[in-house]
């Protein structure tokens, strides 16, 4: 068969896997994030206009990433997939399983590109579109972060590695093109930081140069990387990694890195009990245990990657792919979160390659295992050769031929190999990742189900919590949104919106002295928390104690002069102190700024009712 057809078969059952694989998470509603940065943003997005603002500001949007949201290329994607496809949550969905898609063929392609073998690429490709670790990236919308991500990274590998089989202008172009992707990757994810330092590595091992001129290549790189970084930290006003989720130093965090590889490592090899939230908690001394088994973990893998480069580039070129991807999540510059199973996605990469390895080599072992001998009857052919006692026909050689032939046809013998063994294997665990993915997508068909789901495997998620609540008080489940903002605040005393929302349902229960308490507290947290002056002053209003609620409302829109709840309550007030002057400049202002034709209409209501009452 020809090496093109090859080809062509390895791809389409690539693309056909993969899509079987995810096809049913394109019915799933939007969830967690998507809410912020596309639902709640279909008006701004419209707005061809907004696009222009994509690399000089922050994406407008609070997120559950507690970091400014400053991924340019992701914003691009969203602005192309609501213009060209729509608004429908199956559009979104079908282009993050697009983009997955389109990252197993460019990994095909790469393996291909660099060892020639396309067994050993269609299986790397396969392992990478079915891995379970990959569920949220491609089926939370909002974790095209990574998938998009990476193919910008695939698509670097491979034109700065394929320049080196041209020369002149091919050459030229090749390596300018890589730059290019380089920068698309860096705007869609920090993460693409490492590429360079990975690039560089696998040079400095696989070639024999003088170091200096290794290093000239790379200059461009470093000086794109620096560029990005200053327009971050420009745009940002810092690098943007958010509020660190310790506060342990440099020296405690490097010591949590080696458990922070460790974890990574357990999750690639077996990826059971995910979770949407997970930690590696801070190592804090060198006499840790914990420190040292994930140092001699780390240690081994290393020293098979250095060593293994000249037995088996495949498997050397995955582990250091993995343990180079990861440093930029190692939390040596702090994050927000320890790890995260979405930041996996890239450095996976490296690990399906070592698996399509292994699986290569296991199903071409033709070491016997054992035979089985299978009964067989006597057939016609065999007795006209005379295999029955007694037999006195004659045959002629050309007969005996074609009677050996068809009695062939049924084999005595089945020899089995340890490549039939290995298939076996390797089928299998093919279909456990395709069954624990989709039983572990299920989690996000609903915001209700994922944030109840991490909320029961990760109790110290206070976001968990605190969504979760959200979701049950929008339902009338006042009793379990107590409990479920309660929680939140047991697991973080300082997230100060978890004790706004407590506030909020207390006093939606009546409980308005214990609101007061959680309202306040949410405002000594935040002295700049908007919602929570409305809310305070929203309390006092109910307890008909009108100073105090018109300071909370005129202090909620001194810190917002546009926060139409606070202009439309504090009009509110007034009226009910029978102060019609100051309730019409507050209504009216209300009404300029009514979110909503519904709104403008319950205002101009109370503006009519004024009216009635007298007030001209």
């Amino acid at each position: 068969m020809k090496s093109g057809l090859i080809h062509l078969i390895l791809v389409i059952l690539i693309v056909l896997i993969s899509f079987l694989i995810f096809y049913r998470t394109t019915g799933y509603d939007f969830v967690a994030d998507d809410w912020q940065l596309i639902y709640y943003k279909y008006n701004f997005m419209q707005d061809w206009g907004n696009l222009k603002s994509i690399i000089s500001k922050p994406f407008p949007a609070q997120t559950y990433e507690p970091i400014p949201f400053y991924r340019p290329m992701i914003t691009l994607v969203n602005f192309l997939n609501l213009h060209i496809l729509g608004k429908k949550t199956f559009a979104f969905h079908i282009v993050n399983l697009g983009f997955h898609i389109l990252n197993a063929l460019l990994l095909y392609f790469l393996i291909f590109l660099l060892f020639k073998r396309p067994l050993l690429s269609f299986l790397s490709a396969l392992f990478f579109s079915a891995h379970p670790i990959h569920t949220n990236s491609v089926v939370w919308v909002s974790g095209r972060t990574d998938v998009v991500a990476c193919l910008f990274v695939l698509l670097t590998l491979i034109l700065f590695l394929k320049r080196k089989d041209h020369s002149g202008i091919s050459r030229a172009v090749l390596f300018w093109a890589g730059l290019f992707t380089y920068s698309l990757a860096l705007l869609s994810k920090e993460l693409a930081l490492a590429l360079p330092l990975f690039l560089f590595v696998w040079d400095h091992l696989s070639e024999r140069e003088p170091l200096r001129k290794k290093i000239i290549p790379y200059i461009p790189f470093v000086v794109v990387t620096i560029i990005y970084i200053t327009l971050r930290v420009v745009v940002i006003g810092s690098l943007g990694t958010g509020d660190p989720y310790t506060s342990a130093n440099l020296f405690q965090r490097f010591l949590t890195a080696f458990a922070i590889y460790f974890y990574y490592f357990k999750k690639l090899l077996f990826p059971v009990y995910l979770n949407f939230s997970p930690r590696v908690l801070t190592i804090t001394s060198l006499l840790s245990l914990k420190f040292w088994g994930a140092l001699i973990f780390f240690a081994v893998v290393l020293s098979l990657g250095l060593t293994l480069r000249k037995v088996s580039k495949e498997i050397s070129f995955g582990i250091l792919w993995i343990l180079i991807t990861l440093v930029p999540v190692l939390n040596l510059v702090p994050l927000y979160a320890s790890v995260k199973e979405w930041w996996a996605y890239i450095p996976s990469l490296g690990f399906c390659l070592i698996l399509g390895r292994l699986a290569e080599l296991g199903v071409s072992w033709e070491r016997k295992l054992f035979e089985i001998k299978l009964p067989r009857k006597k057939t016609k052919e065999d007795k006209l050769l005379g295999v029955e006692k007694g037999a006195d026909h004659e045959v002629s050689s050309e007969e005996e031929a074609v009677l050996r032939t068809k009695a062939r046809k049924f084999p005595e013998i089945i020899l089995v190999r340890a490549g039939h063994a290995f298939c076996l294997f390797f089928a299998l665990l093919l279909l456990f990742y395709a069954f624990t993915l989709q039983s572990r997508a299920r989690i996000f068909r609903k915001d209700y189900h994922l944030w109840t789901n991490t909320s029961q495997i990760a109790p110290y998620d206070v976001v968990a919590h605190n969504s979760l609540g959200l979701i049950l008080k929008k339902k009338g489940a006042l009793r379990w949104a107590k409990m479920a903002f309660e929680k939140a605040v047991q697991a973080d005393p300082n997230f100060a919106d978890a004790h706004n929302n407590l506030g909020v349902t207390l006093e939606m229960t009546n409980q308005d002295d214990s609101a007061l308490v959680q309202i306040k507290e949410a405002i000594r947290l935040d002295p700049y928390f908007v919602d929570a002056y409305n809310n305070l002053g929203i309390v006092y209003g109910k307890k008909a104690e009108y100073d105090s609620a018109i300071a909370a409302f005129k202090r909620a829109i001194r810190l917002d002069p546009t926060f139409f709840p606070a202009y439309k309550n504090l009009g509110l007030i007034y009226s009910d102190k029978e102060d019609f002057a100051r309730a019409m400049k507050y209504l009216s202002k209300a009404l300029e700024l009514a979110p909503s034709r519904e709104e403008a209409d319950a205002i101009k209501g109370e503006i009519d009712q004024i009216r009635v009452r007298g007030y001209r």
